[in-house]
């Protein structure tokens, strides 16, 4: 057949082709893994000391389960008492990544497994990072993380997979693949590029074992890493994984084009291989479509869609991306930390880093920008004539007009960080690092000046009586007078290096970089002092009934009453120096974190959503009138979105975005989020969707009324019949709510309606919504 070549030519081409054979049945690419029975079945990797990394560590793996419910292991290394790490499935479906350290650390997951499912676990510790340094990921997304301390203890027991050591239960039942240990925290975006397998292990930096299991057959897992901790397979059998293979092609970011919360695109599984029967897109629990190239509507934020595709026999596969949806965004060529601020319906501002000052509309089109002298930290401050206020690191203050046309500059003498503020009478704050306070007139000449112990950071505020407030980081809050006269002094612990926020209870409330807020009278006496465990860079807010809002570098988002008391807390997992920035509603508080997420989280502390940016959101919050919501990053981008809040009116807020209100004048009697002179008196009826919905068992139902009216709200069941009855008599106009209690109904739909009769004989208002009750 090869009368070419001779014999011996022959026997070494047959000695090569056995030698690839031999080493293809343990390269990448087959689809199999190691299936665990739950009886006796596992694999020992052997003791070698590499696999216990003592500083820093990533474990990951592929796993599908078929006994939720019972407590079983994927992984474990070491003692049972101590010197250990491993990976189990809880008897409640949740996952718990644990470590020996200095102590016991476990780390659970907040989501819940579900049976005959492949779901991606990793977990990272990084010992020279004490903050939220142990982290647990759940399909290469950050699930939850918690700060621990100490070094990885090695122990002399195996590292097993699918098996606890010295007892028989807690074993696995299910399938198991693509092991990996790591002796450095991967990033997740480390984590997604290796999820499906190390395109180069044994070159990968820091890879110290690897198991990917496709190997079909024998009773050894080879570790690719180069490391030689080769896998001895006791009981456990090698499967085929599905026969197909799901794949998603999709845009990463949609745009609402139409600015109604929504984007519609098309997403294509048309790369997915197999005999596939069935194509189901999903967002969470819920289907959204089907079919192999649907088009999809998804709101406002960041989703993962999820792609499960299915064979006649059951067998799936499941693929997802991270779909992004917001209005536009507006690059620059600097990191941002400022706020934007709003001129007009359509016009805004953003300094960056870039030494620019860009005017840009809700398109993220920018009509110019404005050079200064040195990098900007300073937010825009607009004055009643439309003028701009800026600072620089070059020491100078600028001022121009709304069309960039340059008013002057001066020089103040000292770096500026903070931002400026405007009085009404006709007179603009600056803080310097050198601690001196100017007050500077709009022709640019110096009216006042105080001294401060030490640089001060953040922006000054002004109460309704004229009183400026600030902090310096020689650890004390400022009251002085708009003469320049000092009224008074409160000291705390540490450095105050944010803005404070202004209550209508006659208080100022800040916050200290030793984690304490602070809520001090008018008169310098403490009302009370919070304690949130982390350093405080953002600026408190107020919403109605006193309530405040603040994050710290705890990771800890707070809500504390008006007394001091803490209403709820929720947990980011990264720091926060964003200042918040409170819905039109008082329904929704938007703030940003070191993630890169802008969340928005109801006055109750439930997240709503979230929409995941490039970098860290240091920026505040914005919030328009119309709901549009803007915010800037690290990377020098500005997102804008539309969110919907269910009122064109703004309640009772007392301070409830950066410095008061959207031209960011720091002055209590501007306080608008808005371009409306009239925020108290609606312009028109209005009946509000009840939050929250659905409810358990009560709801908070507001309406508008733009004039006084005779009012009466009903409460229905789906037959149309009255359950309850809200009359309210006449009552003058503005925003008014009503809490429904539900406690003795039935789960169920429900409708509630107001019939408001205006008393000056204008037309009657009647709407009706619906709400779900579910116990």
């Amino acid at each position: 057949m090869l009368p070419n070549l001779k014999r011996k030519n022959i026997k070494t081409i047959l000695f090569l082709l056995l030698f690839i054979t031999a080493n293809l049945t343990f390269s990448q690419g087959q689809d199999t893994s190691l299936y665990f029975n739950g009886n006796y079945s596992y694999v020992d990797c052997g003791n070698s000391s590499s696999l216990t990394p003592p500083s820093a560590i990533t474990i990951s793996a592929w796993f599908k389960t078929e006994d939720v419910g019972k407590i079983q292991t994927i992984l474990w290394r070491g003692d049972v008492w101590m010197n250990y790490y491993g990976i189990k499935l809880m008897d409640d479906g949740s996952i718990r990544a644990t470590l020996f350290l200095d102590e016991y650390t476990h780390l659970f997951s907040h989501k819940v497994f579900k049976d005959t499912t492949w779901y991606h676990i990793a977990f990272t510790y990084d010992n020279s990072d004490t903050s939220m340094n142990f982290k647990l990921y759940i399909d290469g997304q950050l699930d939850t993380a918690i700060s621990a301390k100490g070094a990885i203890k090695w122990d002399m027991n195996s590292l097993l997979i699918g098996k606890y050591p010295y007892v028989d239960d807690q074993v696995f039942k299910g399938n198991i693949k693509n092991i990996q240990i790591w002796n450095r925290p991967l990033s997740q975006n480390e984590i997604q590029q290796n999820i499906d397998g190390v395109s180069d292990p044994e070159n990968a930096q820091g890879l110290v074992g690897y198991w990917p299991m496709n190997e079909d057959e024998g009773s050894i897992i080879h570790d690719l890493s180069g490391n030689g901790n080769e896998g001895y397979i006791y009981g456990a059998q090698w499967v085929p994984n599905n026969n197909v293979n799901a794949v998603i092609s999709a845009e990463t970011v949609w745009f609402d084009k139409d600015y109604d919360g929504f984007a519609s695109g098309e997403v294509d599984a048309s790369l997915s291989s197999g005999e596939i029967s069935s194509y189901t897109w999903s967002v969470g629990n819920d289907t959204v479509a089907t079919g192999i190239k649907p088009v999809i509507v998804l709101p406002t934020g960041s989703q993962y869609l999820r792609l499960t595709v299915r064979n006649n026999n059951d067998k799936a596969s499941t693929d997802s991306i991270m779909i992004s949806v917001y209005v536009a965004n507006l690059n620059t060529n600097g990191p941002i930390y400022s706020a934007v601020s709003q001129l007009d319906a359509n016009t805004f501002f953003i300094s960056s880093q870039d030494d620019k000052v860009y005017q840009f509309d809700s398109t993220g089109t920018t009509k110019w920008n404005y050079q200064t002298g040195g990098y900007i930290q300073s937010t825009v401050s607009i004055s009643d004539e439309n003028n701009i206020f800026v600072t620089s690191s070059d020491t100078r203050l600028y001022s121009f007009n709304h069309l960039g046309i340059p008013n002057w500059d001066k020089a103040m003498g000292g770096v500026i960080v903070s931002s400026p503020t405007v009085q009404k009478n006709n007179t603009i704050l600056v803080g310097l690092i050198t601690g001196r306070l100017f007050a500077v007139d709009y022709n640019s000449s110096v009216k006042w000046s105080v001294q401060a112990g030490d640089a001060i950071v953040a922006s000054p505020v002004i109460g309704s009586d004229g009183t400026i407030y600030f902090g310096s980081k020689d650890k004390k809050l400022y009251a002085v007078s708009d003469s320049g006269k000092v009224l008074w002094t409160y000291s705390t612990l540490d450095s105050i290096i944010s803005s404070a926020a202004l209550g209508i209870d006659s208080s100022v409330v800040f916050g200290s970089s030793d984690g304490y807020v602070y809520k001090v009278g008018l008169n310098g006496n403490l009302l009370w002092k919070f304690n949130t465990t982390g350093a405080i860079y953002a600026a408190p807010v107020i919403g109605e009934n006193g309530q405040i809002f603040i994050g710290s570098s705890s990771g800890f988002f707070y809500s504390i009453s008006k007394d001091g008391d803490l209403l709820w807390k929720y947990n980011t997992n990264f720091s926060i120096k964003s200042t918040a920035a409170i819905s039109g509603d008082a329904s929704t508080v938007y703030v940003g974190t070191d993630e890169g997420k802008i969340l928005a989280l109801s006055v109750n502390g439930d997240l709503k959503w979230y929409l995941q940016t490039a970098s860290s959101v240091a920026s505040p919050i914005l919030i328009t009138k119309n709901n549009l919501l803007l915010a800037g990053n690290t990377v020098g981008s500005v997102y804008i979105m539309k969110v919907s809040n269910g009122s064109d009116s703004f309640g009772n807020l007392e301070w409830p975005t950066f410095l008061g209100n959207n031209q960011r004048t720091g002055e209590q009697n501007m306080l608008v989020t808005g371009i409306s002179p009239e925020k108290s008196v609606p312009k028109r009826f209005l009946l509000n969707q009840n939050y929250p919905n659905p409810f358990n068992p009560t709801t908070t139902i507001n309406f508008a009324l733009p004039v006084e009216s005779n009012v009466v709200v009903l409460i229905s069941n789906i037959l149309g019949e009255k359950i309850d009855e809200f009359d309210l008599g006449i009552h003058k106009a503005g925003i008014e709510r009503i809490i429904w209690d539900a406690s003795k109904y039935a789960s169920g739909i429900y409708f509630y309606s107001i019939h408001a009769v205006p008393t000056n004989g204008a037309n009657e208002f009647h709407a009706v919504k619906k709400m779900i009750l579910i116990k």
